[in-house]
């Protein structure tokens, strides 16, 4: 049976918080009844990272490691991985913890209307926005506070595509999605 939602979480060395994540998929996506499977593609982490997919595999039913060559970029991750993902839905989760898989269910209104690839933005909060980001860039990245969504279509187009090599992998994506004729939609997240 194709699940409903491939999760996408590449790695490198992130021992401190990929437990979190996929706790937190696992348990959002067993919450909501939803068929998933989520493809851990590790890019050569040399710190306890494998042995944390090791055990999350045995542990959990739909899980799936993806052992990349080391030394690849997370845009490499990324593109091996959409093109085993089976789901009808695809999401791009940092293993930085940075945005929450709860987001999916403002990308799958925007999907399901149409967009083929629906991208999460922080919105900012009640502090002066040029002082929060600021303070939030030193520190996490701005690429790595986004969370991205795909139809299987979209994912398909991508993971076929020349380009996404890099690790500044999402406006890579986002050009490749333009250059294809997808269409994007951004949307408001909360981050972690």
């Amino acid at each position: 049976m194709k699940p409903f939602l491939s999760v996408i979480i590449p790695t490198y060395n992130d021992v401190r918080t990929l437990s979190l994540v996929l706790l937190s998929a696992k348990e959002y996506l067993e919450h909501r009844g939803y068929t998933y499977e989520i493809l851990i593609a590790d890019c050569g982490s040399s710190d306890a990272t494998p042995e944390i997919i090791r055990r999350f595999k045995l542990l959990v039913p739909g899980v799936k490691a993806m052992e990349i060559a080391a030394g690849a970029t997370t845009g490499e991750a990324i593109k091996f991985a959409l093109a085993s993902a089976r789901g009808a839905w695809h999401g791009i989760l940092s293993a930085k913890n940075t945005a929450h898989i709860d987001e999916f269910e403002k990308a799958i209104h925007r999907l399901k209307s149409g967009f083929d690839v629906a991208v999460g933005e922080y919105y900012g909060l009640q502090l002066s926005q040029k002082f929060y980001r600021i303070i939030h860039n030193l520190i996490v990245s701005p690429v790595e506070r986004k969370i991205c969504f795909l139809s299987d279509t979209a994912s398909e187009i991508v993971s076929r595509a020349a380009g996404l090599v890099g690790d500044k992998w999402l406006p890579e994506m986002l050009k490749l999605s333009k250059q294809q004729g997808l269409k994007i939609k951004k949307f408001p997240v909360c981050y972690n």
